[in-house]
């Protein structure tokens, strides 16, 4: 069964092209536990799109993305929760 993706993923995604970041959606495959990879200045990160429009209540991870956040936290792997356009512009300009 295909992922559903959040109503804002596509000017989330039009966003990180406009600053040059390139992207491979993953949600195709919800066992996967996460919308993409942004590939950003040298890095692969991992990425998922929530609607920050949405109470916080909806937007909750769901069990295969908090296990695939879980697994990367404990490694120091980046797992990326993009809620609008603006915050992914902001939050990969923590990345330098």
């Amino acid at each position: 069964m295909p992922k559903r993706v959040d109503g804002n993923s596509g000017k989330v995604v039009e966003a990180l092209r406009q600053i040059g970041a390139e992207w491979i959606p993953t949600s195709g495959d919800p066992s996967i536990g996460f919308d993409g990879l942004t590939l950003w200045r040298g890095r692969s990160l991992i990425t998922e799109i929530k609607d920050g429009n949405k109470p916080p209540s909806a937007r909750k991870l769901t069990v295969n993305e908090l296990k695939r956040q879980r697994q990367c936290e404990a490694r120091g792997v980046p797992y990326l929760i993009l809620l609008s356009a603006e915050h992914a512009i902001e939050v990969l300009g923590q990345f330098r």
